[in-house]
């Protein structure tokens, strides 16, 4: 079990300045109306609600309504500012822009006036602390250890009420100096103080790791893990390794599911998955739920609810400090608490006994409430004490917390701020509502607060998830997604495993648990790390460039990578969909052969063969440093060079396993060797001539069914025009081709003798028969040229089951081959279902991984 580190506490700590700024300048209000002078500046009467010389009762209530419901509705924008900002400048600088943001307003407070002036002070400084109550728990959550989260993120809660009660110590002393506007300036003046500690110690707090990984810093990231990780027992950084592991996979993970494409898209894509839409209710509904205990009204309204109780002066002003102090006090235990005992149950009788707590203290005020009944009065104080040790006890350290984490990095900022701004929202409704809820039905404004905890107390304990000592990352598994990677199950045996699987700084190898595969990151290598990356790579050894698009998780050791060898004719762009959906479960290097869309010609040869495209793909491997293994893909005319690069990687590794080289081959729908011999030409130049006007797309409804959006139909026609162009200058000669590879004559000899052949063979004699048709419809080719279309379609459908089906003697009669028959699919079925061709490399996976568990 990880520990955390003097550092790692140190940097939690001192981001609680943030906590502090959030506390002492969200409660100070309490203490500055418990002030006379306050209200003397401003010529508003608190006793008689009179303004002085000016107009009726109601503006005091006017007053304290805008200024709780301005720094409420400050808050709740602050909450989505901040969303957008720690993504867009990161954890470290959105910390120091919000510290400046309160400084200011905290100085405007002080300095106001005017009574415009200091709510519009006040709306700021909402919007600074809406900020900073988010990306405070947030940047703790990401810098600390699972099973110290609680305690950690639980600080922000604790030095939170220690801001509560400096606020309540401060207008205290106050009280008592001489200086009537001195009175409440400096509790005003002092708010500047924690954002400006917050801001002085930022410089010494690093970036999030996580935020730095998400947007492709990993070395940044790796180092900052490794220095909050560091134990003197742990040389390897085992701990920071592990972590870097599971931040890098959980993240790529959701990429392929669709997260990670920017701020909006993030937020709509929040509301469009119902695991996503299950934390943001939980979430929001748990931040309400603490402003549903009545905490906020309880602390803001203290002194005029001690008034309430008969007590004046400096007495009320004393028992809110300690009110607060207290509070603190409990906080810290919540914090301790929250990693040995849980977050819920913690949570579920926290609410309960408020409930209790409020309804103890409104029979009281009911009863004894103006009245000198010192008993009764009494009573009503101490269930005001009774609330608060429930509430700092259970609900306020662990809120943070739980909000917090349960969100996915890729959109942690949004959800955080999201659940806060139920706080404000609450917030909002409650201290507006409140000044107008005393004056007109008193103590029957509390029966809230003793209803609505109960009732959240019963959701929370039915549905609400425990995340104890869980990693950020498995939290996911909590609310049904899918989780990359889950250290937190692995036995001490399989943990230790993983652990002296680490071998250095450049190449990081982690064995999963039950036998799966074992990552490498290779620091230096995007090609089999980025989740994305294409470009095209000269190879002057070779008189070309290739352009080629790597794609998918990153590289695990022992998996190979993907290839596709697309048909003639058929750039690597027109495949898009079968790369995007291979990517979702594997590494893939699409690219384009000599010729084909951005790839160069070749200036000194006359036309181009398979056996050059073979060697053009084992230098372009070489140069992006792409090694063995490979899973090998041919469509149509790609399955003869496809097999030239089988024999050219067999002859240069002469390995012991073919396994090392090749894991796997998907031979889907692809020509042979037998029907290029067969036939001189593919389709026949009859069926060619009656179907010259035939509108293949409309006639099929290919664009309809590819899935494709318009910009990437667009980008397929344009490559498919550009290689129309090339290769009007030099052919690729697939006859020839065909001819040369059956001089090695793999079938007879099973080349590929025992290992992993998928052989998928489609029903193409229908789409020649639905193009004939519509040829001889529109009127096209001679009678001689119908009967010789029409023979050869009789041939095709004769002749190609075993001329495909032999495709399997490359594995030979023991060999593990599967053969598959799909005649419900034309020759074009991967641009319509790219799943077909992933149920086939899914099946080949699934194949090598048995075969090195039995080994």
């Amino acid at each position: 079990m990880e520990t955390a580190t003097n550092y790692n506490f140190l940097i939690v700590l001192i981001v609680t300045f943030g906590s502090l700024t959030y506390g002492y300048n969200s409660a100070i209000i309490g203490a500055v109306i418990g002030l006379p002078s306050f209200f003397q500046y401003f010529n508003i009467d608190i006793k008689s609600g009179d303004v002085l010389g000016h107009v009726g009762a109601d503006t005091t209530l006017t007053f304290l309504s805008a200024t709780n419901g301005l720094f409420a509705g400050g808050g709740f924008i602050g909450c989505y500012l901040i969303t957008w900002l720690a993504d867009k400048v990161g954890r470290k600088r959105s910390i120091q822009i919000t510290s400046c943001l309160c400084i200011v307003a905290g100085a405007l407070q002080a300095g106001s006036v005017h009574i415009a002036m200091f709510l519009v002070a006040r709306f700021l400084m909402g919007m600074g602390v809406g900020m900073v109550n988010v990306i405070t728990p947030l940047y703790q959550s990401e810098v600390s250890p699972a099973h110290s989260r609680g305690r950690m993120v639980g600080s922000h809660g604790f030095v939170l009420c220690v801001g509560y009660g400096l606020a309540g110590w401060t207008g205290y002393g106050c009280y008592f100096l001489e200086s009537q506007v001195a009175q409440w300036r400096l509790c005003l003046a002092l708010q500047v103080v924690p954002p400006l500690g917050l801001l002085i110690g930022s410089w010494w707090v690093p970036e999030s790791p996580r935020h730095l990984v998400a947007t492709d810093q990993q070395e940044a990231g790796f180092a900052i893990l490794k220095r909050l990780h560091h134990q003197p027992d742990d040389e390897d950084d085992t701990v920071a390794r592990e972590e870097l592991y599971q931040i890098r996979l959980q993240l790529d993970l959701e990429k392929r599911q669709g997260w990670r494409q920017g701020w909006l898209k993030g937020w709509i894509s929040l509301f469009t998955r119902k695991s996503y839409r299950k934390r943001l209710l939980f979430g929001f509904l748990l931040l309400g739920l603490v402003q549903s205990t009545g905490c906020l009204v309880i602390d803001n309204y203290q002194v005029l609810l001690y008034n309430g109780l008969s007590l004046y002066g400096a007495m009320p002003l004393m028992l809110y400090a300690l009110w607060d102090t207290w509070a603190a006090i409990m906080n810290l235990v919540n914090a301790l608490l929250l990693d040995k005992i849980g977050r819920i149950p913690i949570m579920v009788v926290g609410q309960i006994g408020c409930s209790v707590s409020v309804a103890g203290f409104t029979a009281c005020l009911a009863r004894y409430g103006g009245t000198e009944n010192r008993v009764g009065n009494g009573f009503g104080v101490f269930f005001l004490y009774l609330f608060v040790t429930f509430f700092g006890g259970s609900m306020d350290a662990s809120s943070y917390v739980y909000s917090s984490e349960i969100f996915p990095t890729s959109i942690r900022a949004q959800g955080a701020g999201f659940s806060v701004s139920g706080l404000f929202a609450f917030s909002l409704i409650y201290t507006m509502c409140a000044p107008v809820a005393f004056n007109n039905i008193g103590w029957k404004y509390y029966l809230i607060f003793i209803i609505v905890p109960l009732f959240g107390a019963t959701i929370m304990y039915l549905f609400y998830p425990e995340t104890k000592g869980l990693a950020l990352e498995e939290i996911a598994a909590k609310f049904g997604d899918e989780v990359a990677v889950n250290i937190t199950d692995l036995s001490a045996e399989e943990r230790a495993r993983l652990g002296k699987s680490l071998v250095n700084t450049d190449i990081i190898e982690l064995e999963m648990k039950q036998a799966a595969p074992t990552i490498t990151i290779r620091k230096n290598n995007p090609w089999e790390t980025k989740s994305e990356i294409s470009g095209l790579i000269p190879l002057p050894e070779r008189d070309v460039s290739l352009f080629a698009h790597a794609s998918g998780p990153p590289r695990l050791q022992g998996e190979p990578v993907v290839i596709l060898f697309t048909g003639a004719g058929g750039p690597a762009a027109t495949y898009v969909k079968v790369q995007e959906h291979l990517s979702s479960f594997a590494r893939t290097l699409f690219y384009d052969r000599a010729g084909y869309d951005r790839s160069t010609l070749p200036s000194n040869v006359e036309s181009l063969m398979a056996h050059d495209a073979a060697h053009d793909l084992d230098a372009l491997l070489g140069k992006i440093d792409v090694p063995p293994p490979y899973i090998l893909i041919g469509h149509s005319y790609g399955g003869v060079p496809l097999r030239e690069f089988l024999h050219l990687q067999l002859a240069k590794h002469r390995p012991s396993n073919p396994l090392a080289v090749v894991g796997g081959i998907v031979l889907y729908d692809t020509g042979t060797e037998a029907e290029y011999a067969f036939w001189p030409r593919l389709p026949s130049a009859d069926l060619v001539a009656v179907c010259k006007d035939v509108d293949w797309e409309g006639l099929t409804h290919l664009r309809e069914e590819s899935g494709m959006t318009d910009d990437e139909w667009a980008s397929a026609m344009e490559a498919s025009r550009r290689m129309a162009t090339k290769l009007a200058t030099k052919r690729e000669d697939t006859h020839a081709s065909a001819r040369s590879l059956a001089e090695r004559r793999q079938l007879e000899h099973h080349a590929y003798r025992g290992d992993n052949v998928a052989v998928i063979r489609c029903n193409s004699a229908r789409d020649y028969r639905i193009g004939y048709e519509e040829g001889v419809r529109l009127g096209g080719g001679t009678e001689d040229e119908r009967r010789g279309a029409k023979k050869f379609i009789e041939d095709w459908s004769l002749y190609t089951y075993g001329m495909v089906k032999v495709q399997v003697d490359l594995v030979g009669q023991h060999g593990n081959a599967l053969y598959q028959e799909l005649m419900d699919w034309g020759h074009d079925s991967p641009f319509r279902k790219p799943e077909l061709v992933g149920d086939a490399v899914e099946w080949v996976l699934n194949e090598l991984r048995k075969q090195k568990e039995s080994h």
